[in-house]
């Protein structure tokens, strides 16, 4: 039987460093792709950290590290592979983890014009700098700042650095003495982890250009001048001439640094770390992770391969750790640069890194370009804050840096901030001027999605700060859909740790299933979705294997190779939905990328989403990875098959090696089938899953079918779903065919509550304006939306005071020119039917409606002409009319007339009347042409009468 080997001394190494990392779709990881940047199979080596260092391995000559005892560098033995050793010391009961010893470079590009001389970082005509003049008028730094530069070493003898440079006061040069007893002898400017020495001059460039960046001297008539030219500088040299080191050797400069600060106390506030490439090594996250416990910041250069490092991890930079600082680069037009990778997660802040101009070993210059370059800037600013805020922690110095920068429009999709880096801004905004500007950060959670479950509480925390410094007293609302639910408080009840920290804290039950946004008051931006679903189970199913031709996504004779699958639609695993999906040939299918080929127990830790169908080291050989769709929108599946592919090593044409299986996903169902067709293979070792897991992972949680036991039949298939199926849930939803403008879009659904709910009720946010309360009984609503777009629907149901949403998308389109013009031929035709028949609509025409209206004016006219007195009315015949010359014809006696204008000449009109009198603007008024009468009138407590208004009525007494 034939046989492959192949070396793969640093996982993943291939696609993560260099220019590979620019594949488009799919990237092979084979031996043959990454030869030139693989050791020879004696070189390669692995890290191994024992459960009691009395019982490690005590390798002749391995390496060791005084802070972590435990911890041993061993090289793979002749005739083995690297992962059949680190398969050996993982089944170790003795071992507490093994890794690769990755490899990582520099991430700087070749320098492209050494004549280059003008700092546009520090201060330019565009006002795209980080205003370091402005901030030198405040501080240049001190010497008692330390800032180390683990790289390719430094030149400390370059004019330009050599005043900068630190050196040992614990030591004595040239005495061939270990005088601090700190393991190193002379370690007068740092050491050399590359040669195992205590000399880090610098033979590669890169270190130098670094340093020089940070802590270049100024005013000294040479060259250039760096961000904090008053800071001293520890060199730690771990990448070899060519820009290349290990993780092992990098570990050890940073146990060095620690035992500096912690033993010898050496104020080493700050690492500079432009370099990486390598896997995920918990290791090395262990040794910045002891750094950030002596409140040292680690700065990290996010990488030069253009990616997205939310999606393509890149470490360090990936690191999830408080003191990390992950830094893009930027040009002058504060662009973010071409090379630049980038992540909203991930990278907390850009820094100019295109032609940078700095120093160079031998006394020279030259600029380069990468976020190796942009790094530096930042590590220049983290020194300057410490020279004028030496009591701040690293965190405030962190906060300071990334929240108080310049926010930038070109950023706002590249970093988590937003920001570029400034020194000095207007308003007195920025990190050294700062005074009066208040920033709220949301410490926990920090997902923008949250995956909870029901009755599950989340703690919520929030810093509340003015420039760093922490704000008291207040508080803040929680919102959830819309609805205050709590409050943010900090005044150490409830979660809230401590009083009057500036740390404000809540914790919210969460009592719904589905997805509800998360919010708060207060000028805090930070918002959340919390999709809220009971955790997840693996149990079989009926076997229903799903034959498809399908699409080629990883073609034969591949070997460690991840594809991107975009499917058009939203597949619903159990805990979240998934847009975008990485296929690896090994069996893995995520949210992110992964290629890596030996398997372990989940949770990994190291993918945020994903499922195992059968995450073994497997080749796809004579077969292939295909997907296809199947099914009509809103119930579409993505079908993924694994056909005829082979175990690693195994040959392509042995039948007896091949297995075929698939994972079938859901649109509409939070659900995952797993069908396997035939697993069993010849090896007993390899067959039924025996070296593979299968089981489903979602941040940080997971749920394990199997790990490493034969236990997965050929014809057999599992379900991965939610585990309650007796709840408040929305369990199905559709709509019809036709969505159109002024078409009724029929929306159907399924739902269930508990059979003994009290209190149930159901409801529909149409996304247009428009919501109603459903019918229980019903089924399906239909509306018709007026107006063409893409509409946000959410169903709402609740249950005794749990709810479940589903919220979808439904997509309406506008009317076709002659979807239109059918619709007006349609409308005209009806009108002319219509016109021509109104009686059989029951309608009748504008003119007979004319005539019957005006036959019913003349019926009610002749009846009111007829008996006006029942209508209020009376005859103009019966009406007499007396004007003002009637007025002296009246007999004797009193008469009551009414005026219909205005009478104000009283004299001229009743000169022959005794008495006028009328009751006039809430009270009776008399006048009289006899003065005696008229003051009688008065006495009698009548008013004086001027005027008589128009249609007003009045008595006149002859």
């Amino acid at each position: 039987m034939e046989t492959r080997f192949k070396s793969k001394a640093w996982i993943s190494l291939g696609c993560l460093i260099g220019t590979c990392l620019n594949f488009s779709y799919a990237a092979d990881h084979s031996a043959e792709k990454v030869e030139a940047l693989v050791l020879e199979q004696s070189e390669a080596r692995l890290l191994v950290r024992w459960k009691d260092g009395s019982i490690r391995a005590q390798t002749v000559g391995a390496k060791t590290y005084k802070h972590l005892p435990n911890l041993e560098l061993i090289s793979v033995p002749d005739g083995q592979t690297l992962k059949q050793t680190i398969n050996d010391y993982q089944n170790n009961p003795n071992v507490a983890y093994a890794e690769p010893d990755y490899r990582v470079q520099h991430w700087a590009i070749t320098p492209n014009d050494p004549d280059f001389s003008e700092l546009w970082g520090l201060q330019n005509e565009s006002d795209t700098d980080i205003n370091a003049p402005e901030a030198w008028d405040i501080t240049l730094g001190s010497a008692e700042v330390v800032v180390a530069v683990i790289d390719s070493g430094i030149d400390y003898n370059h004019t330009d650095l050599a005043n900068n440079v630190w050196q040992n006061p614990n030591e004595i040069a040239g005495n061939g003495i270990d005088d601090d007893e700190n393991g190193y002898v002379d370690d007068i400017y740092g050491i050399d982890a590359v040669n195992d020495d205590s000399d880090p001059y610098d033979d590669d460039g890169h270190g130098t250009h670094v340093a020089g960046t940070i802590a270049a001297e100024i005013n000294n008539s040479k060259g250039v001048v760096g961000v904090a030219p008053n800071t001293k500088v520890i060199s730690c040299k771990f990448l070899d001439e060519y820009g290349y080191g290990y993780n092992s050797d990098a570990i050890e400069c940073l146990d060095y640094l620690y035992d500096l600060k912690v033993t010898h106390g050496i104020n080493i506030v700050v690492t500079n770390n432009s370099w990486g490439g390598g896997g995920y090594s918990s290791i090395l996250e262990e040794a910045i992770s002891r750094h950030n416990d002596e409140d040292i910041l680690f700065i990290a250069a996010a990488g030069n391969s253009g990616l997205n490092i939310d999606v393509y991890d890149s470490y360090p930079a990936n690191f999830d750790l408080d003191n990390i600082i992950t830094v893009a680069a930027v040009d002058e037009n504060e662009e973010l640069a071409y090379f630049s990778n980038y992540g909203t997660e991930n990278v907390d802040i850009a820094a100019p890194g295109v032609e940078v101009y700095s120093t160079l070993p031998g006394d020279t210059y030259g600029d380069y370009d990468g976020t190796s370059m942009a790094a530096p800037h930042v590590t220049g600013a983290i020194a300057l804050l410490a020279a004028v805020k030496p009591d701040f922690t690293a965190a405030q110095y962190k906060q300071l840096i990334i929240d108080y920068g310049q926010e930038v429009s070109n950023l706002v999709n590249a970093v988590g901030s937003s920001n570029r880096l400034v020194l000095w801004n207007d308003n007195d905004s920025g990190p050294l001027n700062c005074d009066g500007v208040v920033r709220a950060r949301i410490l926990e959670p920090l997902e923008s999605v949250i995956q909870t479950t029901p009755g599950d509480e989340l703690d919520i925390y929030a810093s509340i700060s003015e420039c760093a410094e922490p704000v008291t007293g207040a508080n803040y609302d929680v919102i959830l859909n819309n609805q205050v639910v709590g409050q943010l408080v900090d005044d150490g009840s409830g979660n809230d740790e401590q009083a009057n920290d500036g740390v404000y804290s809540s914790v919210l039950t969460i009592n719904f299933v589905g997805e509800s946004e998360l919010n708060f008051s207060g000028g805090i931006e930070s918002a959340f979705s919390i999709v809220s679903a009971y955790e997840p189970v693996i149990e079989t199913t009926t076997y229903d294997y799903q034959e498809i031709e399908g699409i080629e996504l990883i073609g034969s004779n591949r070997d460690d190779s991840v594809s991107v699958i975009e499917p058009g639609f939203t597949v619903q695993w159990p805990l979240g939905g998934i847009d975008t999906l990485f296929v690896s040939s090994n069996g893995i299918i995520a949210s992110e990328y992964s290629s890596v080929y030996w398997n372990s127990s989940l949770p990994t830790n190291s993918l945020s989403h994903a499922v195992y169908p059968f995450w073994d080291d497997l080749v796809t050989a004579n077969g292939g990875v295909y997907y296809e769709i199947v099914g009509e929108t809103p119930n579409r599946q993505l079908v993924i098959e694994y056909r005829d592919v082979i175990h690693y090593g195994y040959s392509n044409d042995d039948d007896e090696y091949k297995m075929t299986f698939q994972v079938i996903m859901f649109e509409n169902t939070p659900e995952i089938v797993l069908n396997y067709k035939d697993v069993d293979v010849a090896d007993a070792g390899l067959s039924n899953g025996g070296s593979a897991t299968v089981g489903y992972e979602y941040e940080g949680s997971a749920i394990q079918l199997s790990y490493n036991e034969a236990i997965i039949e050929s014809g057999t298939s599992y379900r991965i779903q939610q585990s309650n199926n007796n709840h408040v849930q929305i369990t199905s939803v559709s709509f019809s065919d036709v969505l159109k403008v002024t078409y009724p879009v029929e929306i159907s659904f399924e739902y269930t509550v508990p059979e003994d709910a009290e209190s149930v009720s159901l409801s529909i946010d149409l996304g247009d304006g428009n919501s109603e309360s459903l019918d229980l009984d019903a089924a399906s609503y239909t509306h018709a939306y007026s107006e063409s777009g893409l509409y946000q629907v959410n169903l709402l149901l609740e249950a005794d005071g749990f709810t479940a949403s589903k919220v979808f998308s439904v997509n309406i389109d506008a009317l076709t020119d002659l979807e239109q013009q059918l619709i007006d031929i349609e409308r005209d035709r009806l009108l002319q039917e219509i016109d021509s028949a109104p009686d059989e609509y029951g309608l009748i025409t504008l003119d007979a409606l004319e005539q019957a209206l005006a036959e019913e004016a003349d019926d009610v006219l002749n009846e009111i002409l007829t008996s006006p007195e029942e209508h209020g009315l009376i005859a103009s015949e019966d009406l007499e009319l007396v004007t003002f010359e009637k007025i002296s014809e009246l007999e004797a006696g009193t008469h009551l007339l009414g005026s219909s204008v205005e009478i104000t000449n009283l004299q001229a009109i009743f000169s022959d009347a005794q008495l006028v009198w009328v009751y006039q603007d809430d009270g009776f008024l008399g006048w009289s042409s006899d003065s005696e009468m008229q003051t009688k009138v008065l006495n009698t407590g009548y008013g004086q009468l001027s005027e008589i208004k128009a249609g007003t009525g009045f008595w006149v007494k002859k």
